[in-house]
């Protein structure tokens, strides 16, 4: 006949329940149980057993204490210990004190062993949290958002001059202005991470040009359009510290249609330089479009940092 459970309590709340023995006549009072060790949620990095220990004590005397299959006998102060075999990953221990008149009182602990791994680090069988086709299109479009939004020219002429060769064939490029028509966004999960897509579509600037020839100066001004502007890359979700974090890595810039129209100067003296204003708008525009993804998604990871989650651990909530 199996004991019958008198009351109980939430596993993880590390209470008490009193259990009646087998078959013969409790007094009813339960036996006093404090456990010391190990503490509730206890993380034991290295090591395959964990120590339980406490005090136990009852008006009829002590007969054992036991933790699964083992069990150990009381000391004449009260005390015991018991050292307890785990595997890999999260163990409940039911810690349960019996005294001589066969009245029992238990407490759960659950302690966590196993090897750890660097963050990042892939895992078999992880605990893991999915984002869904939802999740990635508020991404999308919050970065298209913040995209509409963001100052462009500020970013532009802050990074001005944008070109600047030294000698006397050398030029000066400076960003007077930098607009963008409209953008596109997309997230495409794919083996070993997620691929990010970004399209700028429009792409207006306006530009100033010093310029030398034979050592003599001159300047011009200049107008850029790119029809899409098409950036690249491989969208990592990370942890830093307690915080989710987001970055692109391994960006990728390519242009549809990019004209640089210095008006009537010479071809010869556009060459110069134009293949040095491609390179910095594409440098540019890519840190410009990174520094907004972070931006406009970094407030979701947060978010979702600072709110409780429920999941099932060992078929409990």
């Amino acid at each position: 006949m199996l004991p019958s459970l008198v009351s109980a309590c939430a596993l993880f709340a590390g209470c008490q329940s009193i259990i009646m023995g087998e078959g013969g006549i409790s007094d009813g009072v339960p036996p006093t149980l404090i456990v010391e060790g190990p503490a509730r949620g206890a993380v034991i990095e290295d090591g395959t057993s964990v120590l339980v220990r406490g005090t136990a004590s009852d008006a009829s005397g002590m007969d054992t204490i036991s933790v699964g299959d083992q069990s150990t006998s009381v000391n004449a102060d009260g005390s015991f210990e018991l050292r307890v075999e785990l595997e890999p990953g999260i163990t409940v221990l039911d810690i349960v004190a019996r005294d001589r008149s066969g009245t029992e009182a238990s407490e759960q602990r659950s302690v966590v062993t196993g090897t750890w791994s660097q963050a990042a680090t892939p895992i078999d069988d992880a605990l893991v949290a999915y984002a869904g086709t939802e999740a990635f299109h508020q991404f999308e479009s919050a970065l298209v958002e913040h995209i509409a939004r963001t100052n462009l020219t500020a970013f532009a002429q802050s990074q001005n001059p944008i070109v600047d060769t030294s000698g006397c064939s050398g030029a000066r490029v400076d960003v007077n202005s930098l607009t963008v028509q409209s953008s596109d966004v997309s997230f495409m999960p794919q083996n070993g991470g997620i691929a990010v897509a970004i399209e700028l579509h429009g792409v207006h600037s306006a530009l100033n040009v010093n310029y030398k020839v034979v050592c003599i100066g001159s300047s011009a001004n200049a107008l850029l359009d790119i029809d899409t502007l098409r950036l690249s890359g491989l969208a990592v979700f990370g942890l830093e510290g307690e915080n989710i974090s987001f970055r692109i890595d391994n960006a990728a810039t390519s242009f549809v249609n990019f004209n640089l129209d210095v008006g009537g100067l010479a071809g010869t003296i556009v060459d110069a330089f134009s293949g040095d204003v491609e390179s910095s708008v594409a440098s540019m525009m890519t840190d410009a479009v990174k520094d907004s993804a972070q931006t406009a998604i970094q407030p979701y990871l947060t978010e979702l940092r600072t709110q409780t989650w429920g999941i099932d651990v060992l078929g409990l909530s």
